[in-house]
């Protein structure tokens, strides 16, 4: 029974990158001929892949239900590695903006009289 689901998968996978590939050359014809109705011809691939995309939402939907703690877990994970790295980015953003600002002072401490004239 394995070999059957297997075979079924493998042809959804098949059946959809043809899908693909027949909404691709839909488009790329009505854009060269320059009509626009042929994307109407959009709706015959469109079927498959609406249906492709429920069967998908459905799995990870199953999958979510049956192992909520492992996927808890790993939004757990990305989401912590995330704001390290975002943290990480701030952290050198701020002291290059203290630099930038040290540099400022710096500058206008060592010639006052530009600054007077200036204004």
């Amino acid at each position: 029974m394995q070999l059957g689901e297997d075979l079924r998968t493998s042809a959804w996978i098949f059946f959809i990158g043809l899908c693909l590939f027949a909404v691709g050359t839909i488009r790329s014809l009505a854009a060269r001929t320059k009509k626009p109705y042929l994307l109407w011809l959009l709706l015959l691939p469109l079927g498959p892949l609406a249906y492709g995309a429920w069967l998908l939402i459905r799995a990870l939907t199953a999958a979510v239900l049956t192992q909520w703690k492992e996927v808890v877990l790993l939004i757990w994970g990305f989401l912590t590695i995330y704001l390290w790295v975002r943290g990480n980015i701030y952290k050198e953003d701020a002291e290059r903006a203290q630099q930038m600002l040290a540099d400022e002072v710096a500058i206008r401490n060592k010639r006052p009289s530009e600054r007077i004239e200036s204004s």
